[in-house]
């Protein structure tokens, strides 16, 4: 095989050259970060790492989709056991299966990814889960009022309005604008808009759909109908915004409550987080703390991870002084007590 960097877009040669190398180069990350950034393209943020899309959550997902195409097995057709990297090397796949099964399919690891991204948002987060309502409300509507259009199957599917007179395109702002002074009489009085009951957004939608004058996507159409339907509910407050909770640290009994606390909690961890949590208290990066821990293969979990610990910490001293603590609002004077405790006793505890 020729030593000559392939053009961009060839991944076949390029995933190839990395299976024969047994280590990834920057052409080939470069690629998956736009073939990435393209199949996401049209997906809210909810979808997304840390529940918003950004350059860095794109090639934060380009990583995670890299790493496990060609390491993890895949179990089912047409991969029986191999890695995406290895059934396309061995079953000479060009491009098309590559970007098939990796990036656009419904199973593609892609997907998978995002799905869990999104199933972890929807679990934390208030506000991507009134987003995410709001955006299947929309997208249902849709379906009932609109035509869907005939695109490719790997293409984002896009509705356009019934009837076949012609009608000018218009921008969706010169669009919101319009139904923003017919507002009232296109929506319910009684709309809730975070959580609409079904029906209550078919005259909306198909009022634009109609003065738009072309296809949309699903996405696109949550994205210019927001500022009709009002804003989101705001996020929780930071953990700086809240009160303290009164923790005498000076107390001889809250000192002792605390250390047998933080024992207990040492004593209950695993061996995976007892490491992460050393690497921690040293200061190493994630990827450090990825080779103490190597279950944890990728950021995320190893942020996950560390939050997991920081809550169990934080809930067994709470716990132990009479108050509470939780993972959105990790009071500062607790985890202070638990950084301290554990800095005092680390050698001690690696015989608990």
């Amino acid at each position: 095989m020729s030593a000559r960097t392939p053009p961009p877009g060839q991944l076949a040669p390029l995933i190839a050259r990395a299976e024969a190398a047994g280590h990834s180069d920057d052409p080939l990350r470069q690629a998956f970060v736009r073939e990435v950034d393209t199949a996401t393209r049209r997906l809210p943020d909810c979808w997304f790492e840390l529940g918003r899309r950004s350059p860095d959550a794109v090639e934060s997902l380009a990583h995670r989709v890299l790493v496990r195409c060609a390491r993890a097995p895949l179990g089912r057709y047409p991969f029986s056991g191999r890695t995406l990297f290895r059934s396309a090397v061995e079953e000479q796949w060009g491009d098309p299966p590559v970007r098939y099964h990796a990036f656009r399919s419904k199973l593609s690891v892609t997907r998978e990814l995002l799905r869990s991204d999104r199933a972890f948002n929807l679990a934390r987060d208030p506000v991507s889960r009134a987003a995410d309502a709001r955006y299947r409300a929309l997208s249902a509507a849709m379906r009932r009022v609109g035509v869907p259009v005939s695109v490719p199957a790997h293409q984002t599917p896009m509705w356009q309005a019934p009837g076949d007179r012609p009608r000018l395109a218009r921008a969706p702002d010169q669009v919101v604008a319009r139904l923003m002074a017919h507002r009232s009489t296109l929506l319910p009085a009684d709309l809730d808009p975070n959580d609409p009951a079904p029906g209550a957004l078919d005259a909306l939608v198909l009022r634009f759909l109609e003065e738009v004058g072309q296809p949309v996507g699903a996405a696109a159409l949550a994205s210019a109908l927001g500022p009709v339907l009002g804003a989101l509910p705001g996020p929780p407050p930071r953990p700086e915004q809240l009160p303290e909770p009164s923790v005498d640290a000076g107390d001889p009994l809250t000192r002792s409550a605390v250390r047998q606390a933080v024992l207990g909690a040492w004593a209950a961890l695993g061996p995976d987080e007892r490491a992460l949590l050393r690497g921690v208290a040293e200061g190493e990066d994630a990827d450090a703390l990825m080779r103490r821990a190597p279950r944890l293969n990728n950021r995320v979990a190893v942020t996950r991870a560390i939050t997991r610990i920081n809550t169990h910490f934080l809930g067994a001293v709470a716990t132990a002084i009479g108050g509470e603590a939780s993972p959105e609002a990790a009071p500062r004077a607790l985890l202070e007590l638990v950084l301290e405790v554990l800095l005092a006793v680390l050698p001690e505890v690696s015989d608990v």
